[in-house]
């Protein structure tokens, strides 16, 4: 398998690399009350709105911000959050009871009004929130309020789903007509200090309304690299260090890994030659040897994936099969296909995102070798997360670009539709297709309810996959993570995305 050689090579050539002390040495983790986390990637941004994307998703979740209801790590149910209860009104409108006597950070009071803002502000066009693009798409929110500690909020069209869309949405005290880097939630922790590209740092807040958590300081500090993530807390550096790569793990002192509900995949545009050709769609899932990914430079943190989403996500096929690796088919495809007049020569960009996951750089060195070899003109482009969010996969639908994108899809939501409209539909944020019979699919699925609406979502999860081609499911992602000795905490299915401050101690 031309994979698993080339993955233990680059294994053990990225195991060389060097280490680095947290925060110009202050480090945090020698007060009984503070830790340090270090963390791959710095986000993008501090606005609640934007707190569906993970690299802010972890600092702002849970810790500085909430939602009306908090989603079970494990099962999925909706827990009472800010919100005590709620009541449907019609088949797209619901009402809120929001907990008495909470307050903002700043001590402003938690009302019905300030909940209405926080939801509307996330639906206004300019501001381009990661919650409307991910977890909404083409559905607009109107929240009002009905008095003090009620708010209703209507969706542009009947949602069987609602609340638990609705449980996304972070609560923050904000302009209706700006965005912020300067977070005022509710949550157990306040924002001390944000220096760029170094670390943030939140304090604990004085007037959080729930538990008081054990910790009263965390550290966020940024570092790309595994190996130097995993040394800051062997070092005592740092206190929790997390997308540990296998070869970093080091004895397994404490290393603790966890299953993901996230997929590695790579997007494809469908635009242009030649990867607007179904056969070189096919030729580029045959050619991936995905096996020897998850063997070689993974070491079996992963296992080969058939489709975007988990076996515990309703919508799941377990009769779709993983592509098999055939590059000699592959092969044969893109030579039929440059038969047919398609210019295969043309040059794809693979682009990728810098510390995405465990191994990312190498796992995509060893996807283009792979592409190369069966015929296809591959360059890689790697880019951080603010250009890859924003200049590529923000902007799905140029004509003229060809490229594949890698990415990285997490769905704990328990549902399909958060995966399909956004990435596939016509109207999609990240959606690189235009294809009248996918949406009609999709909207039958999104307006159904039980086993119809699980069984339909198959079907449009088939029809993705094996008909149009318009993915390559690469791998189902492993996690792992390393503590101090000191500190105490106990991954789950949320942990890659949403690392909650008050379910650690420090002992």
């Amino acid at each position: 398998m031309l994979a698993l050689g080339l993955g233990l090579s680059l294994v053990t050539a990225s195991a060389c690399g060097g280490s680095s002390s947290a925060g110009e040495g202050d480090g945090g983790s020698d007060d009984a009350s503070s830790v340090v986390i270090a963390l791959p990637e710095e986000p993008v941004s501090l606005d609640p709105c934007d707190a569906s994307y993970t690299e802010n998703n972890r600092v702002l979740t849970d810790n500085v911000t909430e939602a009306l209801m908090r989603r079970d790590a494990e099962t999925g149910e909706l827990i009472p959050a800010l919100a005590t209860e709620w009541t449907q009104v019609d088949a797209r409108t619901y009402d809120f009871t929001l907990r008495d006597g909470v307050e903002f950070s700043d001590g402003t009071p938690l009302d019905a009004e300030a909940v209405a803002v926080a939801v509307n502000r996330s639906f206004k066009p300019e501001h381009e929130c990661g919650v409307k693009g991910f977890i909404f798409n083409d559905e607009d929110l109107q929240a009002t309020a009905v008095d003090d500690l009620t708010v209703r909020i209507q969706a542009t069209q009947d949602d069987p789903i609602l609340p638990l869309r609705i449980s996304f949405i972070e609560i923050g005290l904000t302009d209706e007509n700006a965005k912020t880097d300067s977070p005022i939630g509710t949550g157990p922790y306040v924002l001390d200090d944000w220096q760029r590209r170094t670390s943030i740092t939140l304090e604990r807040n004085p007037n959080y309304w729930g538990d008081e958590p054990s910790i009263e300081r965390v550290q966020y500090v940024f570092r790309a690299e595994s190996s130097v993530r995993a040394n800051l807390v062997r070092t005592g550096d740092a206190d929790l260090a997390i997308s540990l790569a296998p070869q970093d793990t080091g004895d397994g002192t404490g290393v603790q890994t966890f299953e993901l509900a996230e997929t590695l995949f790579l997007r494809i545009d469908t635009f242009a030659e030649p990867l607007n050709d179904l056969d070189v769609r096919k030729a580029i899932n045959l050619a991936i040897d995905r096996e020897g990914l998850v063997q070689g430079v993974m070491q079996d943190q992963g296992t080969p994936a058939s489709q975007i989403i988990v076996q515990n996500i309703g919508g799941y096929d377990p009769d779709i099969e993983v592509w098999p690796y055939d590059p000699e088919q592959a092969e044969s495809l893109v030579q039929g296909a440059a038969d047919r007049g398609v210019d295969v020569s043309k040059e794809i960009t693979l682009y990728t995102r810098a510390g995405f996951y465990a191994n990312s750089d190498q796992v995509m060195e060893g996807v283009a070798e792979m592409l190369r070899q069966i015929g296809l003109n591959v360059t890689i482009q790697q880019l951080d997360a603010a250009a890859w969010l924003d200049d590529v996969l923000r902007q799905p639908k140029n004509p003229d670009r060809v490229g594949l994108t890698e990415n990285v899809h997490g769905n704990n939501t328990g549902d399909a539709v958060f995966t399909v409209v956004t990435k596939y539909s016509s109207t999609g944020d990240e959606s690189t297709l235009d294809d009248a019979e996918l949406d009609s699919m999709i909207n039958a699925a999104a307006a159904a309810t039980g086993d119809e609406r699980a069984e339909l979502f198959r079907e449009v999860m088939s029809y993705i996959t094996t008909d149009i081609v318009a993915m390559v499911p690469i791998a189902h992602l492993g996690g792992s993570l390393i503590t101090s000795d000191r500190l105490d905490y106990t991954p789950n299915l949320q942990s890659a995305d949403i690392l909650r401050i008050a379910d650690m101690s420090v002992g």
